[in-house]
C-alpha cells in the first residue's frame, strides 16, 4: 500500500548556528518535554520568540523543512496582523526569488511591489519574507549586493524581514551589510533544527496509519536509521520505502549507503533545471563528499572553513585543502574549490557549525563515508590500519576518536573485520554494524572472551555485553 501524501503540522525548532543540540538518537530532544529546563537559555527555540528582532535569516540543509517553516511563519504572521499600531505588522509580503532572473526583475517586482510602495509613503509597519535567495537566476554575489543596496534604502526602522536560504549558500557579505543596517542584536541568523521523534510519529501515522506507523518507527529504530527519519525530505523518503516493501534495508550499511546518496540528489526542480547543479550526478557528489569525510575524519578536522584563509581555524579544513583528482566510474574528476562550494557542500549531509563553517548534518554521516571512501580507494589492510591505529609505545591502538568508523570499516571490509577483531575487539560493540553474519559472530565472541579472561578488556566496556 502506498504512502497517503499528506501535508502535517508540525512545530519546528531552530537553533543558534553554534549551537549543540541534545538529540534523542537522531531525532531533537524535545525542547517542551519534561527534561526542558536541562537543555538551559541556550537551546533550540520556535519563531515566534523572535519576533521583536527585525532581520532574521532561516538557514537550513535542503529537505529539512525551512521553506514550509518560512510559509507557516508567514501566515503567522499575516494572521497576527492589523491595521492599527500595536499589532505584529500591518502588511506582510510573501516573496520567492526563484521567480526573478534579472536585477531589473528584482527591483520591479519586489522593492517596486505596489505593497512596498504604499509602506515607504506611509507610517505602517511592513514584514518581507524571501524564500529562495539560494534559488534565484540571478548570480549569488550580484543578488546579494543588490539586495543589500535596495535595503539601504528603505526605513528599515519599520521593516521586519525574513529570508530562508541553504545553509551552504548563505553569504557572510550580505550578513555583513544587514549587521549594519540592523546591529548586532537586530540580526539572527538560525538553522532549523531536526524533527522530533513525536513529529516523525505524526507524519508516519497521517501517512500510514498507526499500525503501519508503529511498524515503521520499530524498523527505524532497530535500523539506526533516527538521523535519517529527522530530516523531512529523508522521513517522506523512508515512509515511501517502506510502504512499498514493508521493510527497511535489511543491512545498515546499505541504508546508510541508500540514505546518503538519498541526500545528494537535487530534490528541487528549478535547482535541478538552473544553473544551480552542475554536472555531477548524486553518485558523483557522494564520492566528493566520501573524500571530504575521509579529510575529515581521518584529519580530525570538525568543520570546512568557508570564509577568508587568514581566518581560518586550526580545527578546520580549507576547500583549497581538499582540491585534487578523486576517481569516478567514468573517470578522473578535478574536485575544485566551485565544485566543492556548489555540488556537495550545498547538499543535505552538510549544515552549519557557526560563521563561515560547515559540518557533518550528523557526525555518523561522515563516519560512513570515511569508511566507505577507504573501500573505493582499495587500500591494503595496511594502509588502512595506519589510518586507524596509533603506536602506543606497547603496540598499535585504534584511535579513540575513529572506534566508530572503524566499526564501519568493518562492516565494509571482511578482512579488515578481523584485523580489528584482533586489535580491540570490544570497539565493534560500540557500533551496530557488528551485524554480521554467524561466523564474524561467533569470532567477535571468541576474541571478546579471550581478552576478558586476559583481564584486557577495558572496564567500559563490559556493560555491552
Amino acid at each position: 500500500m502506498a504512502a497517503v501524501a499528506v501535508r502535517v503540522k508540525i512545530r519546528r525548532f531552530w537553533t543558534a548556528r553554534d549551537a549543540e543540540l541534545s538529540l534523542d538518537g537522531g531525532y531533537l530532544s524535545d525542547p517542551e518535554g519534561p527534561y526542558a529546563a536541562l537543555l538551559g537559555a541556550n537551546g533550540p527555540f520556535s519563531l515566534d520568540t523572535l519576533d521583536d528582532v527585525p532581520c532574521v535569516v532561516m538557514l537550513g540543509e535542503p529537505g529539512s523543512g525551512k521553506t514550509t517553516a518560512l510559509d507557516d511563519e508567514v501566515r503567522r504572521l499575516g494572521n497576527a496582523s492589523c491595521p492599527a499600531e500595536g499589532g505584529l505588522s500591518d502588511v506582510v509580503l510573501h516573496v520567492d526569488l526563484r521567480d526573478y532572473g534579472e536585477i531589473a526583475d528584482l527591483q520591479a517586482g519586489v522593492f517596486g511591489h505596489p505593497e512596498v510602495l504604499s509602506w515607504k509613503a506611509g507610517t505602517h509597519q511592513l514584514t518581507l519574507a524571501l524564500d529562495s535567495l539560494d534559488e534565484a537566476l540571478i548570480e549569488m554575489r550580484k543578488l546579494a549586493a543588490r539586495l543589500a543596496t535596495e535595503l539601504r534604502a528603505l526605513p528599515v526602522a519599520r521593516l521586519r524581514l525574513r529570508i530562508a536560504c541553504r545553509t551552504a549558500d548563505w553569504r557572510a557579505g550580505l550578513e555583513h551589510d544587514l549587521e549594519a543596517l540592523w546591529g548586532e542584536h537586530g540580526l539572527r541568523v538560525v538553522e532549523i533544527a531536526p524533527l522530533r521523534r513525536m513529529d516523525a510519529r505524526a507524519v508516519a501515522i497521517a501517512r500510514l496509519g498507526d499500525a503501519r506507523a508503529d511498524e515503521f518507527a520499530r524498523a527505524v529504530t532497530a535500523q539506526d536509521a533516527e538521523p535519517f527519519a529527522a530530516k523531512p525530505g529523508m522521513l517522506d523518503f523512508l515512509i515511501a520505502s517502506f510502504a512499498a516493501s514493508g521493510r527497511l534495508p535489511a543491512s545498515l550499511i546499505d541504508l546508510y549507503l541508500m540514505g546518503c546518496r538519498a541526500l545528494c540528489e537535487e530534490t528541487n526542480a528549478s535547482r535541478r533545471d538552473a544553473r544551480h547543479t552542475g554536472n555531477l550526478s548524486a553518485d558523483e557528489r557522494l564520492i566528493v563528499a566520501a573524500r571530504v569525510a575521509a579529510a575529515m575524519i581521518f584529519g580530525a578536522r570538525t568543520a570546512i572553513w568557508t570564509g577568508l584563509d587568514r581566518d581560518v581555524p586550526p580545527s578546520d579544513l580549507r576547500r583549497a585543502d581538499l582540491v585534487g583528482d578523486e576517481p569516478m566510474p567514468t573517470g578522473m574528476v578535478r574536485v575544485d574549490e566551485p565544485l566543492l562550494r556548489d555540488e556537495v557542500l550545498s547538499t543535505g549531509l552538510f549544515s552549519a557549525r557557526g560563521r563561515d563553517r560547515l559540518g557533518w548534518a550528523h557526525q555518523t554521516y561522515g563516519e560512513f563515508l570515511a569508511a566507505w571512501w577507504i573501500t573505493r580507494r582499495e587500500l591494503t589492510t595496511a594502509q588502512v590500519l595506519t589510518l586507524l591505529t596509533v603506536d602506543d609505545g606497547v603496540g598499535r591502538r585504534l584511535v579513540p576518536q575513529l572506534y566508530e568508523t572503524a566499526a564501519w570499516v568493518a562492516g565494509l571490509r571482511p578482512e579488515l573485520f578481523d584485523a580489528i577483531v584482533d586489535l580491540e575487539p570490544w570497539v565493534l560493540l560500540r557500533s551496530s554494524v557488528a551485524r554480521a553474519d554467524a561466523a564474524s559472530r561467533a569470532r567477535l565472541v571468541g576474541a571478546l572472551l579471550d581478552a576478558a579472561q586476559r583481564n584486557t578488556l577495558p572496564a567500559p566496556e563490559l556493560g555491552q555485553f
